[in-house]
């Protein structure tokens, strides 16, 4: 974000395209193992992952570039203060991947959050088809896209790259 701030003019700049046409940069950023830690509980973090749509407006009022906040933590709920995501981040999920979860209430806590979108049923068969894939993989999860494109034949995912169709299972 910084390459676009004009430290002379105090404003963020538009970016010049690399390649030919008018297509904005796309900033990411990305918290790994960030539960137990400050950033979680600041009040910065909070109104980050609040307002990230809005983050390097221009002067111009051309549309602002945003930020994509990918966010690594091994527990979806905040038990006290820095761990798991506070209700204000959780509520600003545009997608999710859910590994292999031991802790009963926790992983029926989360979907019955994510039944806002789906219904609880749905979520919970797509998780335990993708859990019996294989069993003793560490690495698989259920992907759950909350703001998937029309294009797209299903909002959950095998990992990242499989559609799961309601037909498949």
């Amino acid at each position: 974000m910084m390459l676009f701030y004009d430290v002379n003019t105090h404003n963020f700049e538009p970016p010049k395209p690399p390649i030919q046409g008018n297509r904005n940069p796309v900033c990411s950023l990305v918290v790994d193992d960030g539960q137990s830690t400050s950033i979680m509980s600041l009040k910065a973090w909070k109104k980050l992952c609040l307002t990230y749509r809005h983050v390097g407006s221009y002067s111009d009022g051309s549309p602002p570039i945003g930020l994509s906040i990918f966010c690594c933590v091994q527990n979806y709920v905040a038990s006290h203060g820095t761990e798991g995501i506070c209700k204000a981040t959780r509520s600003q999920l545009r997608g999710i991947a859910i590994f292999s979860a031991g802790n009963m209430a926790e992983k029926k806590f989360m979907f019955n959050e994510l039944s806002a979108h789906f219904p609880i049923e749905q979520i919970e068969k797509n998780y335990n088809w993708v859990m019996a894939q294989n069993p003793k993989s560490k690495h698989d999860f259920l992907y759950i896209d909350l703001n998937s494109k029309p294009c797209h034949p299903s909002s959950f995912r095998y990992n990242y790259n499989d559609f799961i169709l309601q037909d498949q299972k």
